[in-house]
């Protein structure tokens, strides 16, 4: 098995700050987020069609949104109802908050300046092993965009090079069933919800689109270890299959 991917030579991976984050990548059946002390990293106002999403909080204070509701979760207390309590290989019990199909969702440190750092474990279900390959995906064109715009003097080439990182995201987005709510309907209702996945659905068409006509691809072989790049590969055949079904 692959232990590493072209891109990086280890499967931990650090973002630096001010929206610093670790990603250990080393279980394809789940991931361990770290944010330690005074990172602003937040995951975005998004949702998923596919998978439902569990966040067990192991370390620290975590701020959750879920639809319209804001918790502050830790790993032994919790102040919202989708959750569940599970006892980790640690011999540990700890809630887990629950993240429906199609349910709306932002997550980051409750806390920036606590003097602790705060861990996350998330996986998936189904457990297909395609979170994984998003995070490989994710972090691999984040940190290539933080590294051409830190090697560019032009303001303006920085601020180029900054939309190809999100227009590269929102490709990647659109192949992982990541939604980004490109606009926050923010209580408008049944309307504004409708509004929000048209806007959402529209702006990662465009992304796709223009992807397509310049071979510009969010899942890359090169990001991910051969391992995981396999998972992708069994991803893709099974939908595929499905589809003649």
């Amino acid at each position: 098995m692959s232990k590493t991917s072209p891109f990086f030579s280890t499967r931990i991976i650090h973002r630096p700050h001010p929206e610093a984050v670790t990603y250990d990548l080393t279980s394809t059946s789940h991931t361990t987020i770290t944010f330690p002390i005074n990172s602003t990293w937040s995951s975005g106002l998004h949702w998923h069609s596919n998978h439902t999403e569990y966040l067990e909080v192991r370390q620290g204070a975590v701020k959750v949104t879920l639809g319209r509701e804001t918790s502050i979760i830790t790993a032994t207390d919790y102040s919202t109802q989708n959750s569940l309590t599970k006892v980790s290989e640690d011999g540990q019990e700890r809630k887990i908050v629950i993240v429906e199909k199609g349910f709306r969702h932002e997550w980051s440190r409750a806390y920036a300046n606590d003097r602790i750092d705060v861990i996350v474990r998330e996986s998936t279900d189904p457990d297909d092993g395609m979170k994984t390959v998003f995070f490989w995906c994710v972090n691999a064109i984040v940190l290539e965009g933080i590294d051409r715009i830190g090697s560019n003097n032009s303001k303006l080439r920085r601020q180029l090079e900054g939309l190809i990182t999100e227009w590269k995201l929102m490709i990647l987005f659109w192949e992982l069933d990541n939604w980004p709510v490109i606009w926050d309907s923010n209580g408008w209702g049944e309307l504004g919800r409708w509004i929000e996945s048209v806007s959402t659905f529209g702006v990662l068409v465009i992304a796709m689109v223009l992807g397509r006509v310049s071979s510009v691809k969010g899942v890359t072989e090169k990001y991910m270890p051969s391992d995981v790049w396999k998972i992708h590969l069994l991803s893709c055949h099974k939908a595929e299959k499905g589809k003649w079904k």
